[in-house]
C-alpha cells in the first residue's frame, strides 16, 4: 500500500476532545453545539474530521471530532487544535477492511520508511480520518475513506556550520506557563479575564494564536522552582534550530538545559542577560 504524499500549510481544527471508545456520542455533541448560534464558526470545508491520538495518557483526550476552520478563534465551547505545516501521507482504504484489520500495513510503511517519521502532537502519534466524496457507507464494496498521517523528515543534527549556510530563522511565542498556588482560584480568575472557559483538562487557555496559556500547579508536580513575581515561563518555537544555536553562541547566552530530544521535540533552556534562567526554547514540530 503506497500513499499519496502532499504538503499542507498550518491547519486549525475546531471541535471537542473525548474518549475514542465513545466517539459516536462526541460526534453528535459537536454537531449539536455547532447548530447553535453561539457555536457557529467559518468552516474551511464541509468534511467531518476525526482525529485519533494513540499515546495520550488521559483517555478523555484520545479522540477529537470537529471541522477544519479558516482561523484559530472559534466559539468558547470548542477546543482548537493547531496542526503545524507539514507533509502528509494519505491512504485510501476500504472502511470494512480498515476497521477489521486495523492499520498494521500503514504503520509498516511508516516504520520501514527511510525518509519519514510519524509526526506527533503533544507527544502523541495521531491520524486523521476523512469521509469524502468516495465514501458510500461502511458496507458498500466501492466505498473508500481517507486516512491521513502527519510526517516529518528524519534528521541528524550537526551544529557545525559553514559560511554559506542559511543562518536565518523565524521565531514565535507558542505558550506561556504560569505557576499558581490555588488552581481553582486561578482558573476562576483567568476565565473572567479571558472571557472563555479553561480547556485541556481545565488548566489551559488559547489566546491570539498562542497555543497554551497554561496554569501550572507546581505543588502537585513537586516543582520547587516557584518564585512568585518571577515565575512565568515562556515557550518559543523556531524554524531553524541550528541558526538559533549559532545566535545564542554569538550572544554568549549560557544554556541552563542543553539541547535534548524529548519525544518529537528538540528542547533547550537558556539564561537571558537579566538572569532569567527558565526561558525555554523548543523546536516543536517545526521543519529545520
Amino acid at each position: 500500500m503506497q500513499p499519496k504524499i502532499i504538503k499542507m500549510e498550518k491547519r486549525y481544527i475546531a471541535g471537542m476532545f473525548g474518549n475514542r471508545e465513545n466517539h459516536s456520542e462526541l460526534r453528535q455533541k459537536v454537531k449539536t453545539a455547532y447548530t447553535k448560534k453561539t457555536g457557529k464558526f467559518e468552516k474551511a470545508d464541509n468534511y467531518d474530521c476525526h482525529i485519533f491520538f494513540w499515546d495520550m495518557p488521559d483517555p478523555e483526550r484520545t479522540y477529537f471530532f470537529g471541522y477544519e476552520t479558516n482561523g484559530a478563534i472559534v466559539g468558547y465551547q470548542f477546543d482548537t487544535i493547531e496542526i503545524p505545516a507539514c507533509e502528509w501521507a494519505i491512504f485510501e482504504v476500504k472502511p470494512s477492511k480498515w476497521w477489521k484489520s486495523g492499520d498494521s500495513e500503514v504503520e509498516g510503511w511508516i516504520a520501514n520508511n527511510e525518509k519519514y517519521n510519524w509526526r506527533k502532537y503533544d507527544g502523541s502519534i495521531f491520524q486523521f480520518e476523512y469521509f469524502k466524496e468516495k465514501y458510500k457507507g461502511s458496507r458498500s464494496p466501492d466505498s473508500l475513506m481517507e486516512v491521513w498521517y502527519p510526517l516529518e523528515e528524519k534528521t541528524q543534527y550537526n551544529f557545525g556550520h559553514g559560511k554559506d549556510e542559511n543562518m536565518e530563522y523565524e521565531i514565535k511565542l507558542s505558550s506561556v506557563y504560569v505557576f499558581v498556588k490555588n488552581m481553582k482560584r486561578a482558573v476562576d480568575f483567568y476565565e473572567q479575564i479571558f472571557g472563555q472557559k479553561a480547556k485541556g483538562g481545565g488548566t489551559e487557555f488559547y489566546i491570539n494564536g498562542i497555543r497554551k496559556f497554561w496554569l501550572f500547579d507546581y505543588k502537585a508536580a513537586n516543582d520547587n522552582r516557584a518564585n512568585f513575581g518571577h515565575n512565568c515561563l515562556p515557550s518559543f518555537e523556531v524554524s531553524n534550530i541550528k541558526a538559533f544555536m549559532v545566535k545564542l553562541e554569538e550572544l554568549n547566552a549560557s544554556l541552563v538545559f542543553p539541547l535534548t530530544k524529548i519525544g518529537n521535540n528538540w528542547v533547550l533552556e537558556f539564561k537571558d542577560p537579566e538572569g532569567n534562567d527558565e526561558v525555554k526554547l523548543n523546536k516543536n514540530e517545526v521543519g529545520v
